[in-house]
């Protein structure tokens, strides 16, 4: 009102000319101009290009990310950006990280020459490349400290939510985008609903931050979440270690967000010093990001990217953790959720387990269902498939002695990378199979054949059912319901501008558009994994 604006005008008068008042003046200044904002809108508005003081759901901006990490893909993202321009080099050489991953089995000489065109290619711009067998990117890009608390991370994968178990606004984008990106440092972001996912109370023994996200999936599978970004908060968080909210972060995608980002606190600077220590014993030298000025900063400043007071969320969404239980999600998606009491009543056998993936094949993963097999033997019929997120993680398991019970046990090993997760390599279903995967997907044909069936566990579930040979709880449980609500809060009305194209924007455009006649269609019926890595293929083949 007019009244407030003479009342606010005549108070930084009265304010001018004092050290103290010019500080306050600007501040109070800036919190009059802008209205209060949650973490994600927060943390967008750090790499948002330009001079947008405001950032809402549905707005388009542009935005400068950290960091933008490419696999496999690289070398379909390097044909986009070719395309650009043939002479073009990458503008920030800092910004892009390449980390071969997914098909590191495969050493067919085609594979192999498109696996060095990348390393010369990376070589040629000074981008940091990480070979195969290094580990899945996901991992490394959290290992390595490019996913750092407070940024905005993107990858030209689906799995890129991952990093708000850090604290960092990680999304996807697609390859186009990401030779984008390389071409000029920027991108485009539709803010999404911004929901709050608040957990309170803390999990019970043999309960793990899998089965949280499957509750989640299971419990709000109506499309809830599709295509918000969702903000983890509650008084159950501090007991949530990093390994289970990066499970739970990267299992969002599956739920249908765009993001998924847990509060950065105790537990998380506590990861960070941890990593810094090991890294500087490791290298012997001071890292690039894991180092005293940035964790010192980010510590300083922890405060500001707390959500305001009053800030708005689309919806909000409680879970009270005492009440989850171990789950198996599936078979055949993810939103379907049973408890693993009630599936081993009926005994299901099973031909296959698999501990890999960026989800759930991390330290703590790995010595967690050590445990369960040590001094036992996988059941006779059955294949138990073993990877671990990355080199470093597989070095410190055989250091910890659990790499090596779980191959007394009877596993078998496969390199660090995503391998039978997305359908490549050794150890794949087969028809007629049922296999049980700590990974984050079962969609038919994910993991093999199209005839075979998949559940999902927690490492846990895996290794106890691939020594009883059917879907087993590693420890005793009892059934009670779970505690969980949701609210609906709406979007504010927002006033509507009108935008203009910018200069040689065609206003319309023309083209085929492929219509999948089916419901809740998962991206492997829409497009088979096969074809993913394959880049010489055309529409018409």
């Amino acid at each position: 009102s007019t009244q407030s604006t003479g009342l606010i005008k005549m108070l930084l008068r009265l304010a001018t000319g004092h050290r103290t008042g010019r500080r306050w003046k600007a501040k109070f200044q800036r919190s009059y101009e802008t209205k209060p904002r949650n973490m994600i809108e927060k943390i967008v508005q750090k790499y948002v290009v330009g001079s947008k003081t405001d950032i809402s759901s549905g707005d388009y901006v542009a935005i400068k990310p950290k960091h933008v990490m490419t696999h496999d893909n690289t070398a379909a993202v390097m044909i986009k950006f070719k395309q650009i321009g043939p002479k073009l080099s990458i503008k920030n050489p800092r910004q892009p990280v390449f980390a071969l991953d997914h098909n590191v089995q495969d050493t067919s000489p085609g594979n192999l020459e498109k696996y060095e065109k990348i390393k010369q290619f990376a070589f040629e711009q000074s981008v940091d490349f990480y070979p195969a067998g290094r580990g899945i990117g996901h991992q490394i890009m959290c290992e390595e400290g490019y996913a750092f608390p407070g940024s905005l991370v993107v990858g030209s994968d689906s799995h890129s939510n991952m990093y708000g178990g850090l604290g960092c606004l990680g999304t996807p984008v697609v390859r186009s985008d990401a030779a984008g990106i390389w071409a000029t440092e920027k991108t485009w972001w539709s803010v999404p609903p911004i929901t709050k996912v608040e957990l309170v109370g803390q999990l019970q023994p043999g309960v793990t931050g899998k089965d949280v996200i499957i509750a989640l999936c299971g419990i709000f599978n109506k499309d809830e979440v599709l295509n918000h970004a969702l903000e983890f908060t509650g008084t159950g968080i501090p007991n949530l270690s990093i390994d289970d909210r990066l499970t739970i972060a990267n299992m969002t995608t599956e739920w249908g967000a765009l993001a998924g980002v847990f509060p950065i606190d105790d537990v998380t600077i506590r990861w960070l010093r941890e990593r810094q220590k090991f890294m500087k014993k490791q290298k012997n030298s001071e890292h690039p990001r894991f180092n005293d000025h940035a964790l010192n900063s980010l510590e300083e400043n922890l405060g500001e990217l707390n959500p305001d007071s009053g800030s708005h969320y689309a919806k909000t969404l409680r879970l009270d953790l005492s009440t989850v239980r171990p789950y198996v999600s599936g078979p055949d998606h993810v939103k379907v959720m049973q408890s693993v009491v009630d599936m081993e009543k009926q005994k299901i056998k099973i031909n296959k387990a698999y501990i890999v993936s960026c989800v759930n094949s991390r330290f703590q993963d790995l010595a967690r269902a050590a445990q369960i097999v040590k001094g036992k033997k996988i059941a006779d019929h059955v294949e138990f498939y073993i990877s671990a997120a990355s080199s470093e993680v597989e070095e410190q398991s055989r250091l910890a002695g659990d790499w090596q019970s779980l191959l007394q046990a009877g596993a078998k090993p496969l390199p660090a990378g995503c391998g039978p997760c997305i359908g490549l390599g050794t150890g794949t279903l087969s028809d007629g199979e049922i296999g049980i995967s700590a990974t984050n997907r079962n969609f038919k044909g994910r993991m093999g054949s199209r005839k075979a069936q998949c559940f999902l566990a927690s490492p846990e579930v895996v290794a106890a059912s691939a020594i009883a040979g059917y879907v087993k709880c590693p420890t005793s449980q009892t059934n009670i319901p779970l505690d969980y609500s949701i609210e609906v809060h709406g979007v504010p009305k927002r006033k509507q501008t009108k935008q203009s194209l910018a200069e040689g924007f065609p206003s319309t455009i023309k083209g085929q558009l492929v219509f999948c006649h089916q419901d809740n269609l998962n991206t492997d019926g829409i497009y088979a994994g096969k074809y993913t890595y394959n880049e010489g293929i055309t529409p018409g083949m």
